[in-house]
């Protein structure tokens, strides 16, 4: 995963945002840490949640965008919320 944490911080666009592929990545290493801090498997937070442990492993390789009714299936699983928060852009 150490490579997606470095593939996320070195693709931001001149702005600083982040395109789709992007944010899959993001979304993906923030659940592959989470699910660790937990002490769980793909196939314990999959059973959770609700889903498939190949599910699990595609959302934490950024090979699927996830939907926000798999991320609160997801949140749920590690015992968490999903908050999403709205940033104003910094004008230069």
């Amino acid at each position: 995963m150490d490579d997606t944490r470095s593939r996320v911080t070195s693709t931001t666009s001149r702005d600083g945002s982040l395109d789709e592929r992007d944010l899959a990545y993001a979304i993906a290493f923030k659940v592959f840490e989470l699910r660790r801090a937990a002490g769980l498997s793909q196939s314990e937070l999959a059973a959770r949640a609700g889903m498939k442990q190949g599910h699990v492993s595609r959302l934490e390789s950024a090979k699927s965008t996830p939907t926000l009714p798999v991320l609160l299936r997801v949140a749920a699983g590690l015992g968490m919320t999903l908050t999403v928060n709205f940033t104003p852009e910094e004008r230069q």
